[in-house]
């Protein structure tokens, strides 16, 4: 076990629990609920991450793509997790992304 300030993964699964996330909704005090799991990724210097995905249990029931929130992201091929500027992020490989978009991905719209 460890800490770092960034992390590479590969087949990505996204997870919320909905329990977690009423108590959050019920109490307006953060917990942890959500959750990212994959396998540690030794192809990361080769992949580019420019998708963001982003998760607020106010506003979303699961992850969802930045740019447009209308799509959940259950599972992906690649992401970075880091901290930037005292804030987590969560970049996903734009080939990781496009590649298996209708596999992986459900527009809400």
């Amino acid at each position: 076990m460890g800490h770092t300030d960034a992390i590479a993964l590969r087949d990505v699964t996204f997870k919320v629990s909905q329990a977690g996330r009423n108590r959050v909704l019920k109490e307006r005090k953060k917990n942890v609920h959500a959750f990212v799991t994959g396998y540690l990724d030794c192809f990361a210097d080769e992949r580019f991450y420019d998708v963001k995905i982003v998760y607020n249990p106010y506003k979303y029931d699961s992850f969802r793509l930045y740019r447009k929130d209308s799509i959940t992201v259950h599972n992906i091929g690649a992401v970075l997790l880091r901290s930037k500027d005292g804030r987590s992020q969560i970049l996903a490989d734009r080939d990781a992304h496009t590649d298996g978009l209708c596999r992986i991905i459900k527009d809400k719209s």
